[in-house]
């Protein structure tokens, strides 16, 4: 009698859990673009880690965005892209990027829950991403996306996902786009240091009115003060524990880029 509970509640388990049942998984999210403004394309990007087609009619959205597919499918080990704007990321990415459109909404930029059903209304993946540690922040409107580097992995945990570092040449208000959209991620373990955390260093105050104080530098760099815009607004060089001042900004959001590879957000009141 144990023994067939135990099967049962195996088999309960298996049908229930969103996590098991998963055949698509969301492996990239462009939620931040540097467009002033509407974040023009953004998308998300599903896989199907399975072995058969998926047919995507009848699948929806419940949280981030709202859309209901009314068509579509995904191959086995391949990608489907859905966007805000069709045709706006075609131009920037290559026609034949996107595979659909949402119907209405946008991503947070400040992060927030991702949560895909399917026909039958039951969750067939979510991600909570966000903008802060121990979240990639450089995919927050500086270009990057956020990237699953391997499907398999738990996506709802933030150390499985880096930032994309692949070179596009599409600037943007001085900030290069970088993202891999119905492609796989290259990812390796010199990518994921280098570029989301090249360098530990902490900064304080933040926010600030006068100064930013940076400690954790192990030699002098130089660096650049860029607005919400991506207007660069002032330079400079650094050492460990100096500081910048920053009393001549105007009030609101800045990311100050090291030539070591870090790149900080902080804002100015």
């Amino acid at each position: 009698m144990k023994q067939i509970y135990f099967f049962l509640s195996i088999a309960f388990f298996t049908l229930c859990s969103p996590k098991l049942q998963a055949q698509i998984v969301i492996t990239e999210i462009m939620y931040n673009t540097p467009d002033s403004g509407v974040d023009l394309s953004e998308y998300i990007e599903l896989f199907n880690a399975g072995n058969s087609i998926v047919d995507l009619t009848g699948y929806s959205f419940s949280q981030g965005i709202t859309h209901t597919f009314t068509g579509g499918s995904i191959n086995p080990n391949e990608y489907f892209i859905i966007t805000v704007s069709m045709s706006e990321l075609d131009n920037r990415y290559g026609v034949g990027t996107a595979d659909a459109q949402w119907t209405s909404g946008g991503l947070s930029n400040g992060g927030e829950d991702i949560e895909l059903l399917d026909n039958l209304s039951q969750v067939v993946d979510y991600v909570d991403y966000d903008d802060t540690d121990p979240w990639p922040f450089e995919a927050d409107g500086i270009g990057p996306s956020l990237r699953l580097c391997d499907p398999t992995l738990d996506n709802n945990l933030s150390s499985n996902w880096t930032i994309s570092d692949e070179s596009t040449g599409i600037f943007i208000n001085g900030f290069e786009l970088k993202g891999t959209p119905g492609q796989a991620a290259i990812c390796s373990a010199l990518s994921t240091i280098d570029i989301q955390e090249p360098q530990k260093i902490t900064f304080y105050p933040n926010p600030s009115s006068d100064f930013i104080q940076i400690s954790g530098l192990t030699n002098t760099v130089s660096y650049s003060a860029f607005n919400a815009l991506g207007v660069k607004v002032s330079t400079g060089t650094i050492s460990n524990n100096e500081k910048i001042n920053i009393q001549n900004l105007t009030n609101g959001l800045y990311f100050l880029k090291l030539e070591n590879g870090n790149t900080i957000k902080f804002i100015k009141k």
